[in-house]
Parts: C-alpha cells; sequence; structure tokens
C-alpha cells in the first residue's frame, strides 16, 4: 500500500455503505486494520467508478472543466453544484450508480467465491 492509500479520509456515510457491502460480499476480515484496508480499496474503486459514470453523463468540455476542478482542489460544495447544474437527476444518477457498484461487486466476489478463486490455501 502507498503512502497516498494511507491518509484516505472516508466519509461516514460512505464507510457505513463500503462496510455494508463487505459483510454482503462475505469478506473474511482477521482485524481492524484487515478491515480498514478493504474499505480502503473499495473507496478507491467506488471513486474511480464514479468518476467514470460522471464522464458517461458530461460532454467533453463539461468533463474537462470537471477534471480541472477536482486538479485545482475546489471545494466540494462548487463540485456537488456543478454536477447538479450540469447532470440533470443528478440525486437518481447517484442512487444508481451506488446500486450499480454494489451489484457489480457482489457478483463478482459470487463469482469468485463459486470457483474457489482468491482463497487462501491452507
Amino acid at each position: 500500500m502507498d503512502i497516498a492509500q494511507k491518509s484516505l479520509v472516508v466519509p461516514e456515510e460512505i464507510k457505513a455503505y463500503l462496510e455494508d457491502i463487505v459483510v454482503q460480499a462475505k469478506i473474511p476480515v482477521q482485524d481492524e486494520a484487515s478491515r480498514e484496508q478493504v474499505i480502503q480499496d473499495l473507496f478507491l474503486r467506488l471513486d474511480k467508478y464514479i468518476a467514470i459514470k460522471l464522464a458517461e453523463h458530461l460532454t467533453e468540455d463539461q468533463a474537462k472543466q470537471f477534471v480541472a476542478m477536482q486538479q485545482e482542489g475546489k471545494p466540494q460544495e462548487e463540485v456537488d453544484a456543478f454536477i447538479t447544474t450540469n447532470i440533470p437527476n443528478a440525486d437518481q444518477m447517484f442512487a444508481n450508480i451506488f446500486v450499480d457498484f454494489r451489484d457489480f461487486y457482489l457478483s463478482g466476489q459470487s463469482v469468485l467465491q463459486q470457483t474457489g478463486a482468491g482463497e487462501n490455501p491452507k
């Protein structure tokens, strides 16, 4: 794990959502540090998934503007305003993104469990 991952701050409501996914996926975690690492990894995946889905709803110019806002470290309120201004039904879009991410992740975990892939040999 690199230093950037160690310092990630996962918002509490997102953390609760990700913890629920960990439980639903039956991901074995041995201790608090392992659980936290799984949450951090899921958060990074979710962040990338959200970025991809946002890009699908923005024009090329809007996407460039959005990336610039992220790189400049604009306040979250400003980013949120940009999204709601440029994406009709942004709240519903985000609700769909979170459901789709959960379903996609859980279906992948189910396949891994059925095939035995990813299990630690004893």
